[in-house]
């Protein structure tokens, strides 16, 4: 079924999106250097499928291309002035921002959804009151106007580009690259500077952690909508925690698990009801 096809390609791009948090924080460099670098390797990863004659140059494509590079700018951003797991999870309340969008401007929302959306809102509060040491307000509101651009691109990814996903890919993080590189200072002592741990952080993320976790990502959205998507996609904090453990041997707290329980439990109610209904 389409639905398998869909659910299978979220929980994919979730869980290579998950690693992201750990390699971002491991890369010993500035933020805007890291984003930079890592849609530069995206990009390149998948520029022999990019076809710019293919591609539908609309006012939906310019919004995409936008909201997709200050997703992943100020997610990196997020993450080296915050905790890895307050930047993720801020940035995940983008499912909130999308049932907001379809219910009051274009008041096409199933209510079904409301019970499990406010699951998954109790969680990120949880989450939200957490004692963490090394939270920081600054990166906080940056992870909060993050998932905003991050709904945006969930929806705007949806539409029709006139091109395959690996083309756009390549398309938006091209220009992530390009609207990072002026805010990148002193690239040719740090990239000098890097050392082996770095470089291969750098490559993990631009071309499996990005690239194909987009890929994934965007097959998604050929099958299931881009609510449901986002709602799947919230395996990424839930599992963040598991690498970070196994990376930096960060321990979640009780808080953390509990906020975690109710964030799954929204994605495991909603995905039942969504079978429930369509078998009727």
């Amino acid at each position: 079924m389409k639905i398998n096809k869909g659910i299978f390609y979220a929980v994919v791009a979730a869980l290579v999106w998950s690693t992201g948090g750990v390699f971002i924080k491991l890369v010993d460099a500035p933020a805007f250097y890291i984003a930079m670098a890592r849609s530069l390797i995206a990009f390149l990863t998948f520029l022999p499928f990019l076809k710019l004659k293919e591609i539908k140059w609309t006012k939906n494509l310019f919004f995409l291309l936008l909201t997709y590079s200050y997703t992943l700018i100020s997610f990196v951003v997020a993450t080296k002035l915050t905790t890895a797991a307050n930047a993720i999870m801020l940035q995940y309340t983008a499912p909130i921002w999308l049932f907001l969008f379809y219910f009051l401007i274009k008041k096409q929302v199933d209510k079904k959804k409301a019970f499990p959306i406010l699951l998954v809102v109790i969680g990120i509060i949880l989450f939200l009151f957490e004692a963490r040491a090394g939270s920081n307000t600054l990166g906080n509101m940056i992870a909060l106007s993050s998932s905003l651009a991050f709904a945006g691109v969930a929806y705007f990814s949806a539409k029709d580009h006139g091109t395959k996903g690996a083309s756009l890919i390549a398309l938006c993080n091209l220009t992530t690259f390009l609207i990072a590189l002026p805010f990148t200072k002193n690239i040719i002592q740090i990239t000098i500077n890097l050392q082996l741990s770095d470089i291969t952080g750098l490559l993990l993320l631009g071309s499996i952690q990005i690239a194909v976790g987009y890929l994934f990502y965007i097959k998604a959205l050929k099958f299931i909508s881009p609510l449901d998507v986002s709602l799947i996609c919230l395996l990424e904090p839930l599992f963040n925690p598991i690498w970070v453990f196994l990376f930096i041997r960060e321990v979640p707290t009780i808080i953390a698990l509990v906020g975690s329980f109710f964030i799954l439990s929204g994605i495991i109610i909603n995905l039942f009801l969504d079978r429930k209904y369509r078998n009727q």
